[in-house]
This record gives structure tokens, C-alpha cells and sequence, in this order.
């Protein structure tokens, strides 16, 4: 099996700026393999340049660079000892034993989730979404932690974090004095919310709270909904004119 990548590394032709050319590679999986040119970071139809960089490819697969769009590295364990989860039956003991973990961690939020998300980088990975918990069981520490991985990974993956209330916006005093820190401070780039019927039970005031703090700071919202009720995504639709509003997915 090939080494997998160094993500302390800068991709090839990072640093110089060569031109690279990847050569014998199957595009998509194509039957017959080809040689990709790489200009200025840009893949070019015009023949390589004598002093580009080459890179054998033999035979393997080219594909475009893959997107995690959901991940939650600040929950993660990676690198340490295997944690075992009961089986939750409602968010709220999910959320709780969210808390019950973060509390046995030694590690920090940035070193666990660096040794994940730089994992990832090394499988293909060059763009996240980075979801940390935000509420008072946690502080800022998620969102904080994962700013810190991804500015020791910046020259290898691009990375949105959303400051994430799991355990609800309203009905958990403190989480949107958090959210606000959050956004006012620009750790993150997005707020989230969750099921503000189902379980947050205050579908107006989660909901103006979140849309008055995209506009207030210009950061966008990522709304988790698995409310079957749709006054929910109504009401987000009829809110979506607020900057930056990203999903609302009803089930």
C-alpha cells in the first residue's frame, strides 16, 4: 500500500509554483489513463511545460477533491482510547452524553480534532464543514478548538466551522449568549439551530435570534430540522431573505 500524504506538506507544486503533471491517471475512472497538466493550480488542455514537476500516477483514479459537508471533529477521539456510546433514544440524551464525554477527555478539543481532520486530508479530503457544540456544558472550547486545527491545517483544507447548539438554542439558558459570542467574535462562519418546534419548542425565538445574528454579523446559518411539522419550514422560508442562510431540511 502507497504512504499515505504528509498533511504538514503543501500540495505538489505549492511551494514553487511549477506546473505539475500528473501522468498516467484515469479520470473518473476512464479505462483509458491520461496525463493531467496543472497550471496555476488550474488543470490545462495545453502540453506541459519542460520544467513542470511530473508525478506518476500508475494507472490510479483522478477525481476532484473530495467534501466532508458534515463532520463534528470536536467530538471526536481519534488517536485515543475507544469510546463506547449507550443507545441514546432522543436528542437530549444524545446531547447529554455529548457532555458525559467531553468531560473524560484529557486531550484537548484542537489536538483531537487535528488528528482527525488532518486524517482526512490525507484520504482526499481538501474542504469541511466543522460543526462544534456550543453551550454551556462547553463554552466556547469546540469552536475555539477547531479554529486552532484548522489554522494549523490552512494549507491543505479549507474549513467552515458552525458554532452548533445540540442542545437547543432556548430551552438551555446560556446558549444564545454563546452563539452571539461566537458570531460576534468571528471564530466561526456559520450559527446553527436545531428543531426549534420538536425540540427546542420555541420556534419563534430560536429562529429570530438565528436570523438577527446572520444579519448582525454577516455569518450564515446551518439549521439541522427533523421536525415533521412544517410551521418550522415555513417559517425558515419565509426568514431566507437574512444573509447566508445555508439548509433547512425538514424530514
Amino acid at each position: 500500500m502507497t504512504p499515505a500524504p504528509d498533511p504538514s506538506r503543501r500540495g505538489a507544486g505549492a511551494v514553487t509554483g511549477r506546473p505539475v503533471v500528473f501522468r498516467d491517471v484515469r479520470p473518473f475512472g476512464a479505462a483509458r489513463p491520461v496525463d493531467l497538466t496543472v497550471v496555476d493550480g488550474l488543470i490545462s488542455g495545453r502540453a506541459a511545460p519542460a520544467d513542470a514537476e511530473v508525478i506518476d500516477g500508475g494507472g490510479r483514479i483522478a477525481l476532484p477533491t473530495l467534501v466532508d459537508a458534515h463532520i463534528h471533529p470536536d467530538k471526536t477521539t481519534w488517536g485515543g482510547p475507544w469510546e463506547s456510546r449507550r443507545a441514546a433514544h432522543s436528542i437530549e440524551e444524545f446531547a447529554a452524553q455529548d457532555a458525559e464525554l467531553f468531560r473524560r477527555q484529557h486531550r484537548s478539543v484542537a489536538e483531537r480534532a487535528y488528528g482527525l481532520m488532518a486524517h482526512a486530508v490525507t484520504r482526499g479530503t481538501r474542504a469541511m464543514r466543522a460543526h462544534a457544540d456550543v453551550a454551556p456544558a462547553y463554552g466556547l472550547a469546540g469552536a475555539e478548538g477547531l479554529a486552532q486545527a484548522r489554522e494549523r491545517l490552512r494549507h491543505a483544507l479549507d474549513v467552515q466551522i458552525v458554532a452548533f447548539p445540540q442542545h437547543g438554542v432556548i430551552r438551555t439558558p446560556g446558549t444564545a449568549e454563546l452563539l452571539t459570542e461566537a458570531a460576534r467574535s468571528g471564530t466561526v462562519d456559520f450559527v446553527g439551530g436545531i428543531d426549534p418546534i420538536g425540540f427546542d419548542g420555541a420556534p419563534d425565538a430560536q429562529l429570530d435570534l438565528l436570523f438577527g445574528l446572520a444579519d448582525r454579523y454577516g455569518v450564515g446559518l446551518d439549521i439541522h430540522l427533523h421536525d415533521r411539522a412544517r410551521r418550522a419550514s415555513r417559517r425558515c422560508a419565509a426568514s431566507s431573505t437574512a444573509p447566508g442562510l445555508c439548509h433547512c431540511a425538514a424530514r
